[in-house]
């Protein structure tokens, strides 16, 4: 019996003792989950919202810098515009002068031209007067033609206006005025020298002779 009673008080003091070992244990847990569930929450109170005037205030400057961003985009593309019309502009303007340059730039050259034809042609009257079927006047003839080959490839083109034809201030000019009652008057009657254009344009005016009334008695 002594042995048995020793050994039970043997195993209640373990008893005791893991008992011990396990209530800080236990309590410690007690403790962490009161202090998780102790955690405050934040307060609803903390979540503010802006006002009505203040975000009317900011839609205003929204709106402001918007309409400022849209009129820079429209004065910068009526630049763009303006810049490519003038680019176009300076572009035909360069076209015409290259062109005017192509055209024009015999027209001293043609004018110092022009009285060798007019030799020419009144050395064919007179031959073609006194030595028909001669081979003088085939000769002019032949010089003649090749020069006004030559007239016409460069857009040499003759004004020689004919009788009764009305008088054109632009191409004609007037060397006489003479009284003739078969023709109305400022009619042409006689051209004195014939005119030229060059690709159009005006470089030697006919000279001609006008009709006007009779004066009376």
């Amino acid at each position: 019996m002594k042995k048995n009673e020793s050994s039970k008080i043997k195993d209640w003091g373990k008893l005791n003792v893991q008992a011990e070992q396990v209530t800080p244990a236990a309590t410690s847990v007690d403790e962490a989950d009161t202090t998780t569930t102790k955690k405050p929450e934040p307060a609803a109170s903390q979540l503010t919202h802006p006002s009505y005037e203040v975000l009317e205030e900011q839609l205003l400057k929204t709106e402001t810098l918007l309409e400022e961003h849209k009129s820079k985009v429209i004065q910068y593309e009526q630049q763009v515009i303006y810049h490519a019309a003038e680019m176009q502009n300076l572009r035909r303007r360069s076209e015409l002068d290259i062109k005017s340059v192509r055209e024009f730039s015999l027209e001293s050259f043609v004018k110092n031209l022009l009285p060798v034809k007019d030799y020419l042609e009144t050395a064919l009257d007179v031959i073609n007067s006194t030595l028909e079927n001669s081979s003088i006047l085939k000769g002019v003839q032949l010089t003649l033609q090749e020069f006004q080959k030559v007239l016409d490839r460069n857009g040499v083109k003759a004004i020689e206006p004919a009788l009764g034809e009305v008088f054109n201030a632009h191409y004609h000019q007037a060397m006489l005025a003479e009284e003739n009652n078969q023709q109305l008057p400022n009619t042409i009657l006689k051209v004195l020298q014939k005119g030229y254009l060059l690709n159009g344009r005006l470089i030697r005016p006919a000279l001609v002779v006008v009709a006007k009334a009779a004066e009376e008695n």
